[in-house]
């Protein structure tokens, strides 16, 4: 793993309050580390009975929502 990523996650895991600014871009470098080295998979590939990708469907068409694990029955 990226050394940057490290460095990213372990301030992101330490800070209490934090400028949202600041998070959002150590939030993107670690996807952009992330991204590069993940090989990504056609979405005709994946099933709809695939955990993850409806999770991440869900969360894409809802990310304005309040979100729960009570009220989604995850």
């Amino acid at each position: 793993m990226h050394p940057d990523v490290v460095n990213a996650i372990k301030y992101l895991a330490e800070i209490k309050d934090g400028n949202p600014m600041l998070i959002k871009a150590y939030a993107q470098m670690i996807l952009a580390h992330v991204f590069t080295t993940m090989p990504l998979i056609d979405k005709s590939v994946v099933g709809r009975d695939d955990l993850i990708y409806n999770a991440v469907e869900y969360v894409a068409k809802n990310f304005r929502e309040n979100i729960s694990l009570e009220k989604n029955g995850i």
